[in-house]
């Protein structure tokens, strides 16, 4: 599924050899678009009605209350973070520039805050706090959501392959990357446990072969440099042991949700709303079960890469009806 992806992007891009260093290029030249913060908040409004009223008028109070920093200001942290407060309503700073991306990040943030918020009004103060197992499930989730809500109302071919692209980024480097980045930890781990030496030249070799492997050089998807060993020490999420890994469940886990939200309706949301309210009340794989997702089956992986399938069938739709000519 990933080299299908790079083989849609190298066409996109026009490039007779796809290298590593293209693969997060834009498939499409300039989506000039802005959104002002009401139009942000009305999409991101609209996008996540399936979750049904309570949802709906807690998202109403988080933007109405001014829960969010909305802009950037001198000295204040770039990026976007969310800080819960058991006490009160979660604060999230942004740093909002008009941009899609910027609409997206609301969204995701929203998504943890709300997924605290819920769980510190059924939760007790102990068992309010989600294990990072389930942290990034209700922000994909949210973002999930938003791009199906603007697919759907998107007529501009070109701008809905910026959409389509865009989510591909997004799960393509939350499964697939992360995955690659957990094997990269587990081989650490195995190695060092079979009393072999951990040297800086095995770990760049590990990890040159790894990133090759997984972006099929050798089939001739993607060129990787002999430069790209090193990309390892940049990667702070190596020094805390196992964290990885939880990434790409999450995703896995939010794909699997968002489709049965979607297909169920009320009866999905029902659940998932179980899901938002539990914390830490239980093991993560149990409270998944309890909101329908069962990560011990394949199904739950299944349901999710079919909603990737479809993604990249639609890519390749409007490929063809554009002939490559219009992007």
């Amino acid at each position: 599924m990933l080299h299908r992806f790079l083989k849609i992007k190298k066409q996109l891009l026009g490039q007779e050899t796809l290298r590593y260093e293209d693969i997060h290029a834009p498939v499409v030249k300039s989506i000039n678009r802005k959104y002002s913060f009401s139009e942000a908040e009305m999409l991101i409004k609209s996008s996540q009605k399936p979750l049904g009223n309570d949802y709906s008028e807690s998202l109403n109070k988080a933007f109405a209350d001014h829960w969010m920093d909305i802009y950037p200001n001198k000295g204040k942290t770039s990026n976007a973070h969310m800080i819960n407060v058991y006490s009160d309503h979660p604060f999230i700073l942004l740093d909002y520039n008009g941009s899609f991306g910027s609409v997206a990040t609301i969204t995701h943030e929203l998504g943890h805050g709300l997924n605290s918020y819920f769980a510190v009004k059924k939760q007790p103060k102990a068992m309010a706090e989600y294990p990072i197992f389930l942290a990034e499930i209700p922000s994909a989730f949210n973002e999930n959501l938003l791009i199906e809500f603007l697919l759907k109302s998107e007529k501009d071919d070109q701008s809905k392959l910026y959409l389509l692209d865009w989510c591909l980024e997004s799960v393509m480097g939350s499964v697939f990357d992360n995955t690659l980045l957990a094997e990269f930890e587990l081989t650490m781990h195995k190695h060092i446990e079979s009393g072999q030496p951990l040297t800086a030249e095995w770990l760049d070799q590990t990890y040159l072969a790894l990133v090759r492997q997984y972006y099929g050089q050798q089939q001739g998807i993607c060129e990787v440099g002999d430069y790209i060993q090193n990309e390892w020490i940049g990667i702070p999420h190596l020094l805390f042991n196992y964290c990885i890994y939880q990434y790409s469940i999450g995703r896995i886990a939010s794909l699997a949700l968002s489709d049965m939200v979607l297909q169920e309706g009320p009866r999905g949301a029902k659940r998932y709303m179980v899901f938002q309210s539990a914390g830490g009340s239980d093991y993560p794989l149990e409270t998944l079960r309890k909101a329908g997702v069962d990560l011990s089956h394949p199904d739950a992986a299944n349901a999710a890469f079919s909603s990737v399938n479809s993604i990249l069938i639609e890519m390749e739709k409007l490929i063809v009806r554009n002939n490559n000519q219009n992007f």
